[in-house]
């Protein structure tokens, strides 16, 4: 019973081949039950254009159908004779078909059934891949054709191109759950129930028995495996066609609860086998436990790196919660390692977690590794993504350049240099910084440092952007590489003894290699070609923590830069006596450039008359007003009547002129607390991670809870652009 219509199919394919050879560039969606036919419309669609690209999504990664179409689709050649290179990432590939005109058809077949697990995010993940092709369907040359559940949500975005739907009729999914209703038994039926709810397309016998215990329903998999619904492989058993499991899987609450008793019993077995391993994280993900998974790292040790990716992306569709295990995954899935070896895999999460100062977990991870780990951690002086603590050392503000052995007086260290004229020089064991040195610096402290002869390591490497090959002693820069280490958070490496110690503005860390068991390649750096799963939640705003305005004002800018004033020096014209307190007992921050900001408490707080637009006439009752800063050129006056923070705009600015609201304060307190939280995230800001854009937003919720009035402002707005925040 497969509850195909032969004659639709058949129309369907000569309405959608008339619409490629006839219709142009634009979106075309084949909608349909399961078992209706869909695939194979596209199937037949493809053998009729040789040239069109058909990628068939089922039971595989979003990473891979990525990989395979920009493996598929090249680039065209600028010039004659150029070699042909790849289009780096998903985004890479959806600007370059946009810019492309010419005609290029892709087909995507079962992005519904993408992923090894019934329970993992994939097909959300293909959903994200789908969209951004569109992109290029809307404007570019790209025909982009998709199937679709007839079940599932409609698109119902507008398009600047029509949108072809290709309806097929037919589908027999509840028709055959029926059928098969009436010829098993209810025990059966509910094995098959069990069967339809496991994580893998095909079971081993062991697992579909576990998965009748967690039923609480018998097994007798000798005699069901011979049923016609059913298909055995040297994978498994599993279902013939998809449309079925469909109408088995259980709903709501049956189904968490299915899943809670499937993820006790796994952990009570300890899984070993590599069904189990691979399960796991599935039935733990819709069980809603998948947050107790990854604090165990013995567990997650041996957790294949596709199977807990495909789960982590089911996980958090409300987003995740800063300083979490699953926050450090979301940017470890950024990395690039798609494919690694899993002992590469245990020691990035060793690593990460070594970083992140939990040593006994970074432990743990690499002794229940079922495989070797090609790198450990040795020391870290690193930023972990998602740390929003601001630095308490110099740093690089630029890449980092180079990475080399040297001496400090007489003692072994590593010296790191960026663009800058900034060199940080840590101790070579420990990571300590010993000194911070620019041309500046006094030559009596430039003299303490000696560098060393290239070649003095005892490791041999080629260093190169977030890529360091290992060589054999003593061969040359260009010798073939033993085996090669990406980094793909740190900019640059360099030999120091027997380390390898890696660099880039969120500082730097040491590692030890087992050359035997790196990657013989490639030796260019690694990219992810669909970016991070899932996006951080800002940490929300907690009043207690800015409750100590003058410990954060001192922390943030240094206690010789907080002014305060003595009684004596207090502006008469300043009458709001919370404003006076907090002048003469807090103090105000001496600022000087802090993206367009200049605070000057230190020039006495001068009377200035409110002078501005049209639109921001002086409010009945308010004044007088001084003098405290300048903020994107515009002075900067305190109310001495309310104490709130003003800007006033040249009265001749142009109506098009921005930021133009007055308010940034609706009083000094939040004012100067606002700016303090935004000095110390911009210097987290300028440690390049990849979490600069999750800086911002928390910095957005913050301000926002210390003065919401104030940070709903223009000014505010604008200053919290990431356009403001390169310099």
């Amino acid at each position: 019973m497969t509850g195909r219509d032969g004659a639709a199919v058949e129309a369907a394919v000569e309405t959608l081949a008339g619409r490629l050879r006839d219709g142009g560039p634009g979106l075309v969606v084949v909608r349909g039950a399961a078992g209706s036919g869909r695939s194979a419309v596209l199937g037949a669609v493809a053998e009729r254009f040789p040239d069109a690209v058909l990628v068939d999504a089922a039971g595989r990664s979003a990473d891979s159908v990525a990989a395979e179409l920009i493996d598929r689709i090249r680039p065209p050649q600028r010039r004659r004779f150029t070699v042909r290179d790849t289009y780096g990432d998903l985004t890479g590939l959806m600007l370059g078909l946009r810019r492309d005109k010419r005609p290029l058809t892709i087909l995507v077949a079962n992005a519904e059934l993408a992923g090894s697990l019934r329970s993992g995010g994939e097909p959300q993940v293909m959903r994200r891949v789908l969209g951004t092709l569109r992109i290029a369907a809307e404007e570019g040359g790209l025909q982009l054709v998709v199937e679709r559940s007839a079940c599932g949500p409609r698109d119902e975005r507008p398009s600047n191109r029509g949108v072809t739907v290709v309806e097929l009729p037919g589908g027999a999914g509840p028709e055959e759950f029926r059928a098969l209703g009436e010829a098993v038994s209810p025990e059966v039926l509910g094995a098959l129930r069990a069967l339809a709810n496991g994580q893998l397309w095909r079971a081993p016998a062991a697992a579909w028995a576990r998965l009748c215990a967690a039923a609480e329903v018998p097994c007798r998999e000798g005699e069901l495996a011979e049923l016609p619904w059913l298909v055995e492989d040297e994978e498994g058993i599993g279902f013939v066609r998809p449309a079925l499991v469909e109408q088995l899987r259980y709903e709501g609450e049956a189904a968490v609860a299915f899943h809670h008793r499937m993820t006790d019993l796994l952990l009570a077995d300890g899984p070993a086998e590599p069904w189990a391993l691979r399960s796991l994280p599935g039935h733990a993900a819709a069980a809603g436990r998948f947050d107790e998974l990854l604090a165990d790292a013995t567990l997650l040790a041996g957790i294949p790196q596709d199977a807990l990716l495909e789960a982590f992306r089911a996980c958090y569709p409300d987003g995740i919660e800063r300083d979490t295990h699953a926050a450090a995954l979301h940017f470890l899935s950024g990395y690039g390692l798609a494919g690694a070896p899993h002992g590469e895999w245990v020691a990035w999460l060793a690593h990460d977690a070594f970083t992140r100062g939990e040593v006994e977990r970074a432990e743990a991870l690499a002794a229940a590794s079922p495989e070797p780990l090609p790198f450990r951690t040795v020391w870290s002086r690193w930023r972990p993504a998602g740390d929003f603590t601001p630095p308490t050392e110099p740093g690089h503000q630029s890449t980092v350049e180079l990475v080399d052995p040297a001496e400090f007086d007489g003692a072994p260290v590593v010296v790191t240099e960026g663009s800058g004229s900034l060199r940080l020089v840590r101790d070579a064991a420990t990571g300590r910084l010993l000194a911070a040195l620019t041309d500046e610096s006094a030559e009596s402290e430039k003299s303490r440092l000696v560098m060393l002869p290239a070649g003095s390591a005892a490791l041999n490497v080629r260093a190169n952007d977030n890529v360091t090959a290992v060589l054999a002693p003593g061969a040359d820069r260009k010798a073939p590489a033993l085996g090669v280490f990406h980094h793909p958070d740190a900019d640059w490496g360099g030999a120091v003894g027997d380390l390898l110690v890696l660099a880039g503005a969120q500082g730097a860390y040491a590692v030890r290699l087992d050359v035997d068991l790196l990657r013989a390649g490639p030796e260019k750096r690694l990219r992810s070609l669909l970016g991070g799963d899932g996006f951080l939640l800002p940490k929300p705003f907690d009043p207690a923590e800015a409750a100590d305005v003058r410990g954060l004002l001192e922390r943030a800018f240094g206690p010789e830069r907080v002014h305060r004033l003595t009684a004596d020096e207090l502006p008469a014209g300043i009458t709001h006596e919370p404003t006076r307190r907090l002048l003469t007992e807090v103090g105000v921050p001496e600022v000087a450039g802090l993206v367009g900001l200049w605070l000057t408490p230190h020039e006495g707080l001068p009377v200035r008359a409110w002078e501005s637009t049209a639109d921001a006439e002086q409010p009945p009752g308010s004044g007088p007003f001084h003098l405290i800063g300048d903020w994107m050129g515009a002075p900067l006056v305190l109310d001495g009547s309310d104490g709130r923070v003003l800007r006033m705009l040249n009265p001749k600015s142009p109506d098009h002129a921005a930021p133009r609201e007055p308010l940034v304060g609706s009083s000094l307190e939040s004012f100067v607390t606002m700016v303090a939280l935004e000095k110390q995230y911009l210097e987290v800001y300028r440690t390049e991670g990849p979490d600069t854009y999750d800086v911002l937003e928390e910095l957005r919720a913050r301000v926002a809870g210390v003065d919401r009035a104030a940070a709903g402002s223009d000014v505010w707005q604008y200053a919290l652009e990431s356009d403001n925040w390169g310099d």
